[in-house]
Order: structure tokens, then sequence, then C-alpha cells
């Protein structure tokens, strides 16, 4: 350890974040090994850290393990104040590493005295508004910060320069209990002397009244665009010049004639003014701001990952349909918008977007019809307005939709002939990876990739259900893809972002159905979609050791388990909407949403006994576990059948085997009566949302792995080949039934509540789960599926503690198992379940201490670093 040093310094999740507002942040690194103590310095300058002079905060040597979510205890943090800090680690026998290298954090604008800026709107206008200030600086700039929260969206320039990377910023929120605001470092945007800065507003989520608002408002908008902004610039000797929104500022009508976030953008070039935003631009004709109603709620800072362009596509077809219109072919669904550019178009030209995931196949037009315009009322269209002569490129500021296919109406000139007239820019919450899959079946590699786009084109700040039609939070959509998101994505602070919007939700005991936002059908939601305030703190603490969570939420959390078991009837929770899309449905048939209600409430009341002695909670742990048993013995009286059917269905058999609510012993027997029922089907699935993340998890572990890899494969309805085979390149929400069409309207293309059981590539085949005695993956439980089966498969997760790699490959005689632990962490490895007797571990790892033939629930205990166990055949 000695030469080694910790390294990725993350504070609250971060890597050097700006612009925080955690009173006492939470500090994580990655240990260079085994870690027995650890010293952690911070200071108010790199300076004063790496002199030794820690002013803010000196651990001294604390003897622990803990290396995430270690709480600053040093001088009480101002806002502003950018704090330096490093660490080392002890380890066994004296060892002691060398120092981290420096990292830093900056905090925001923590207290609501700290804001001198006022809420501003622009006077009622015939299109979107851009406001300004000119303002002058003192020539000795040492740091310029811009705190700004414009609502619903804006766009921020200084000096006629785009500030940042961010769209469609911030993210939404219930606004009337909180707003979020941005943090921009603009220390090379600003100049000695004149300077200006401008903004554009968007209506957003804000001003969304055009949509949810038929036949009667139950989702009315909260106000016209509003801005709030403080530039703060501070000189080499710390005097400050402050510069904020008040009624000194102009504002004028842009080009954005209008948005909508579902209905789209529409842009008049002609109407731009060039230089608006730079000093001494004249503003002679602008009309001075208003004084705006504050939303209402409390002011915290974005902390989550902003929403950014991540990918660009190019049209792999482009059809011309009439004498000026196209259809272009992205060869994606995804979410995002079309960025456009014409040549020496005459002025006036308006170009016109529509946008669909399908097309007709008799001809080719676009299908808009799943972009839910029969909800919408209109479909979703931007259109540009050319200002004429010379090259214009223009794209969306304060809209998004989902789409794979665009109809470009008015384009001057013969699109095919210039495909990169158009390009696809994928829009999406920029959490970088964490998770990475290989393995050389092309199936099980094409369905990870399909519910990847699935994923990323529905984070937009909020898990949504879909990016083309609802955009909505619903809570059932979000609890199911928990565990398939962390796997893939480093959602570490998008989670609490949402949990939190979850209880700014809550209008009545229960949560409701859809977080934040409006567009809420009652106050309480049904259980089965409410569970989401157990179930996802528990997943974030499980990847992220993210205890802050858990202490948040267990207010409600306790009161979520209280209130739905009191009101069960002997143990049965009736309500509930239930397996969400089934094959052949929208609504469950086959497994009643008592059961799945009922079992989702026994999982929530296993996770509040987990919780309680976490928090430190009064609350007994026993209080839970017994009403779980309740409820446990509950479903047994009700639904159990026993050989044969186990409790009746795919979805009741694969969610009890899951959650260790079978009859002791008669895992077997549902297992095989799940088995039963999928080969009854002709291997194909019945299951919903609930019960399709469990389905192949179940069958392997109790040796049904063959029914889980010819489900996977198969290629007529409803399996996953079949949606492939209509074009499918992401989860729909249904499985392409026509009459589902007919009956429920056109369902989405693009919905990752389908695509949950992906966390199974990674928890199941790869066996990578993590360990809520030592979350955060501190201890691993590997124990992977498929041997024998599958040809192999390499799964690698960036945990909060490092990286773990599990990659096996082989066949009926021989399995060749590759495994990396973190430094300074441990796993515990066992095979799959089913390779029991005949089987025998060899080489230098069998020398541990392993059985000589493995049996269910037998597991190897190894440390950290690279190795490699190899199984074969025979004694």
């Amino acid at each position: 350890m000695n030469e080694a040093r910790p390294t990725d310094l993350r504070c609250e999740w971060r890597t050097e974040p700006l612009g925080i507002d955690a009173p006492r942040p939470r500090l994580s690194w990655l240990r260079p090994g085994e870690q027995v103590g650890y010293h952690v310095q911070v200071a108010g300058s790199r300076e004063g850290l790496l002199s030794d002079s820690p002013d803010r905060w000196d651990s001294g040597r604390v003897e622990s393990e803990a290396s995430v979510g270690v709480q600053y205890a040093g001088e009480p943090l101002t806002s502003r104040e950018r704090c330096w800090w490093r660490v080392r680690a002890f380890g066994p026998e004296g060892a002691t590493s060398e120092w981290s290298e420096p990292a830093w954090w900056e905090m925001g604008l923590r207290e609501p005295g700290d804001w001198q800026a006022e809420w501003v709107r622009a006077p009622e206008m015939d299109a979107l508004p851009l406001l300004r200030r000119d303002f002058e600086l003192f020539s000795d700039i040492a740091r310029a910060r811009v705190y700004v929260c414009g609502l619903g969206y804006h766009e921020l320039l200084i000096n006629g320069t785009r500030i940042g990377d961010h769209v469609l910023d911030p993210a939404q929120t219930d606004y009337e209990e909180r707003a979020l605001y941005v943090t921009h470092d603009v220390t090379e945007a600003v100049q000695p002397g004149a300077n200006a800065v401008g903004v554009l507003l968007g209506d957003g989520w804000y001003n969304q009244g055009e949509v949810w608002n038929h036949p009667v408002p139950h989702a009315p908008p909260y106000g016209p665009p509003c801005l709030l902004l403080q530039l703060e610039v501070e000189d080499a000797d710390g005097n400050r010049a402050v510069i904020v929104s008040d009624g000194s500022w102009r504002s004028h009508a842009g080009p954005v004639l209008r948005s909508n976030i579902y209905l789209g953008e529409c842009y008049d070039a002609r109407r731009e003014l060039p230089g608006w935003s730079e000093p001494g631009a004249d503003d002679s004709d602008w009309l001075p701001v208003e004084a705006a109603e504050p939303p209402g709620g409390r002011l915290e800072a974005q902390h989550l990952p902003p929403i950014r362009r991540t990918q660009e596509l190019a049209p792999v077809e482009i059809r011309q349909m009439h004498s000026d219109s196209w259809v272009v072919d992205f060869g994606q669904n995804f979410a995002g918008w079309v960025r456009l550019r014409v040549e020496d178009a005459p002025p006036g030209t308006e170009v016109r977007l529509r946008f669909a995931e399908t097309t007709f196949g008799y001809d080719g037009m676009i299908d808009t019809s799943s972009m839910g315009g029969f909800a919408l009322h209109g479909d979703p269209a931007d259109s540009y307005v050319c200002r004429g002569g010379g090259a214009e490129t223009w794209e969306p500021r304060f809209s998004y939709r989902g789409f794979r296919y665009a109809e470009v109406t008015g384009y001057p000139g013969d699109l095919a002939e210039h495909p990169e007239a158009v390009t696809g820019i994928v829009v999406h919450t920029g959490a970088p990876p964490v998770g990475t899959l290989a393995t050389s079946d092309e199936r099980t590699r094409r369905v990870h990739e399909i519910a990847l786009w699935t994923l990323r084109g529905n984070l937009h700040g909020l898990p949504t259900d879909c990016p083309s039609r609802e955009k909505c939070g619903w809570l059932g959509d979000a609890h199911a893809i928990a565990e398939m998101g962390s796997f893939n994505l480093d959602l570490a602070t998008f989670w609490p972002k949402y949990t939190e919007d979850i209880e700014t939700s809550r209008k009545g005991e229960l949560p409701p159905y859809i977080a934040p936002g409006r567009r809420n059908t009652k106050p309480n939601g049904a259980p089965d979609w409410g569970v989401a305030i157990v179930l996802i703190p528990w997943a974030q603490y499980r990847f992220h050791a993210d205890l802050g969570c858990l202490r948040r939420h267990w207010p409600a959390m306790r009161q979520f388990v209280d209130e739905v078991a009191a009101a069960a009837e002997d143990g049965i929770v009736s309500e509930g909407l239930g397996d969400w899309c089934p094959p052949g449905e929208v609504r469950p048939t086959e497994t009643a949403p008592a059961f799945t209600s009922t079992a989702l409430l026994c999982r929530a009341l296993e996770i509040a006994a987990a919780t309680a002695p976490l928090v430190g909670a009064d609350d007994a742990p026993e209080r839970f576990t017994q009403m779980r048993d309740a409820s446990c013995a509950a479903l047994i009286r009700d639904y159990w059948q026993g050989r044969g059917a186990g409790f009746g269905s795919q979805t009741a058999n694969a969610m009890a085997l899951a959650f260790g609510l079978v009859p002791d012993h008669r895992e077997g027997i549902a297992a095989d009566a799940l088995a039963a029922d999928v080969a009854a089907r002709d291997y194909h699935h019945s299951t919903g949302i609930f019960g399709s993340p469990h389905l192949y998890w179940a069958l392997c572990e109790w040796g049904h792995a063959e029914a889980a890899w010819r489900i996977l494969h198969s290629d007529d309805y409803p399996g996953i080949g079949h949606l492939m085979s209509l074009g499918a390149t992401t989860f729909w929400e249904c499985w392409g039934e026509a009459e589902i069409e007919q009956e429920e309207m056109p369902r989405s293309l693009n919905h990752p509540m389908q695509a949950a059981f992906d966390a199974w590539h990674f928890s199941g085949l790869a066996g990578i789960n993590p360990d809520p005695a030592q979350p955060g993956f501190r201890h691993t439980i590997l124990r992977p599926q498929g041997w024998g089966v599958w040809p192999d498969i390499e799964a690698q997760y960036r945990s909060v503690h490092g990286l773990i790699r599990s990659a096996w490959q082989g066949d009926g005689e021989r399995i060749r198992w590759e495994i990396t632990i973190p430094p300074g962490c441990e796993a515990s490895v066992a095979p799959p379940a089913t390779l029991t007797r005949g089987w025998t571990l060899v080489g230098p790892e069998a020398e541990l201490g392993a059985p000589p033939s493995p049996t269910r629930g037998q597991q190897l205990r190894i440390g950290d670093g690279e190795h490699e166990l190899i199984y074969k055949r025979g004694n």
C-alpha cells in the first residue's frame, strides 16, 4: 500500500462538483488495497492542503474500513466556499498509503439570504422572450460564477457565447415545492470592462398548458416563463461584483414563436436579433422586464447529471414521398430532435418536420399513431422558417420527442441528395456508463443493446414512461427499472432526485401514480405503484451505499408499509394496477392484482425490517417481519395450488421465488410449474412488468436455464425476436398486438418497464449481486447462471468501490470463470445452484478450501484482485 494511493475522489458521488448545498458533504474514494483506517484533510486552498495546513478539517486517523459516504465533520461550510481535500488510507500491519491527488468541491448558495436576485419575467409577447443586461467589470478577474434558475427551461449566454453543454435545463420538479438552480463557472466567459448576459426562456414543464388539459383543465400551468439569476465576479483580493436579475433587465420577443414540450417548436430565423447577448447591443426598443411571482418552492442545487446531447445519428435511408416531402429513417428509435441544415433558401421558406416511431407498411409514410395524438390533441412537429441566404443550421432548444422517423416537408432542394442536412441528436440525462456486457450470443447482445437504448431514451431528469407521448414519471415503471438502470449507468445522484420528487408529489398518505408534475390522477395512487418509495431508496442503498437516502425517506417508507398493511383484508392487498402489459393485454388477467400488490408489500416489509436498524429507528424490525409473515401466509392460503401449478401463473411463481414467498421446501414445485407453463406456451412468457424482471432468474436458479434461453431466442409472437422482426430497436409498451391498438389506442414503442429484466444479465448470467450487509459492492455475492446453456458471458460493473468483473465461458464439460474484485473488497463466490454433484473445482483456487463438489448455497470466499476458477465434470 505504501506506493499506492486512493483514487477517484468524489464528493456527494460526483467528481469535483460545482455548487452543492449539502451542509455536511459525503466523501468517497477508491481504496488502494485493504483499508483499516483513513485520514482526510480539507483546506480552503490547494496550497494550504499541500502544505499540510488543513484549516477546514483534519480527521486524524480514523479506524474504519469506510471509503464511501464519509461525512465531512469540519468547520461549518459557507456559501460559495471551495474546499480542497485529500485522503490517505491505512492498511494492516502499519501500512500507509501516499496521499491522494487533491480534489475539490464548491458550495452553492445555501441560504435564502444569499440570493440578491429577483424573479423576473417578460411582458406578454407573441413569442418566447429574450432577456438581457449590460454590465461593467473590473480588470482583475479571479473567479466568476453564475447561479441561474430559468423556468421552465433556459439557455444562458454571456458576451454572445452559450454557457455550458446542458440542454432542457433545469430538470422538472414540483415547482411549488422546489425548483433547481444550476451553477456555472464563467470565469473565462466574462472580461474586464463591458459585458452582457442574455437568457432565452422556454415554457418547458412550467408553462405546459396545451396538453393534458382536455377536455377540462386538470394539469394547469404554473405561469409564464420566469428567471432568477445571480452572477458573482471576484477579483484577486476577494472583492465581489454581483449582477442580478431585477427591474434593470430588458426583454424582447425572440425567434422561437412556439415551444411545447410535447407538441414541438416553431422557429422563425427572420426574427433573430444578431448580437443581442453581446455588450452594447441596441436594446432601445426592448421592454422592461416585470416582477414575477416566485414559483413558491425552495431553491435547491441541481445535483443530478444534466440533460445533454450525447450522440449524433446520420440517416440510414431517405425516401422521397412527394414533390416536397421526404421520410428520413435514422435506423434507431431514440429521444431527442433533428438538427436541420439548409443552403441558400429563399427568405421565408418553411421547413416542417413531423415525427414517428414507425411507418405504414403499404406506402412508407410515417405513422404517428404511437406518438399519442389522441391524447396530446396534435402530432409533435417542428418548423423552421429560413432567414434566407447562405448556410443555416438549426435545432430545437426547449422541446424533445421520441422517434425513429422524421417527415421533412418544404426542404429547398432534393433532401435525398443532401443527407448531411438532417442529423438525429440523441438527448438524455448524461449519466456515464458503469456496466458493460459482452457475449458471443448475438441475441443476448442485441437484447441488451435494445434495453440500453430504451433506458437512455427515458432518462430526462426523471425516469419517464416513454419519450414520445406521456413523458411522465410513473412510479410503477420507475421501480421496475431501478436495478436495471443502476447496473448500466451511474445513477447515484439521479435516484435521490427522483425519490425527492415522490416526496414532494405526495399529497396524501400514499404516493401518487406520477411524480413530479401536475398530471396526477389522484393524491393516493395504487400501492403497487407507490411502493417505489420503498424499493428505489433500498436499491440506492444497495448499489451506492447511500445511507442518507434511506434516512431521508424512512418516514415515508414506514408510513407506506403501515398504511398498506393496515388496509389489507386478512393479509391481502386487493388494490393495484397489477402486472401491467403482459402479452395480449394492457391490464393483467392471469395474475390477480391482489397477488402482485401483496407480494410487493411483503418485499417492502422485508426492506422495512432491514432498514429500521440502519437508520436508528425506534421501530422494532420484528414488527415488520411479523407483518410480512402474515401477508406471506395469506398469499399461500389464497393462491398456493401445489404441484403442477404452484401459485398459478408465471408472474406469481417468478415473484414468489424471487421474494422468498413459496411454502417451505417447495421452491422446486413452484419452479417446475413455472417452467411447465413456459413450455406449454411453446416457450413464451406471459409476464408483465412485475413478473418479467424475475422470470429468467427464477427459471435459471432452479434448473430451467434451457427454458430461459428458448424464451429469449423465440422469434414468434410474443417473443422479443417477434418485436425485432417488426422493426423494434427499443422495447415496446405492448407486444405488437393489433387488437390492443384498436381497443386501447396505439401504444408507445419505447417503454423501459418492459426492459427491466436486463438487470438479470448482470445479476443472473454474470452473477454480480450486492450484499445489503456491506452495500455498494463492498462485499459482492457472485453466483452466475446459465452455464452449459449460454456459451459465455462477460460483465463489468464499476461500483462505488471499484471495478467488478465476472467472465465465464465453456461447455458441458469445462467452465473457465475469471473474476476481478476491487482493492480492499471481497466476494462470496458460488457456481450456479444447479451445478452440483459431479463437478469439481480445480486449479489454484481449489486450495482455498472450496468443497470438491459444490452443493446449493456453498460459497467460496475470495479477496481482491484477479482470480481464475476452473470447474470440470467428474472427480
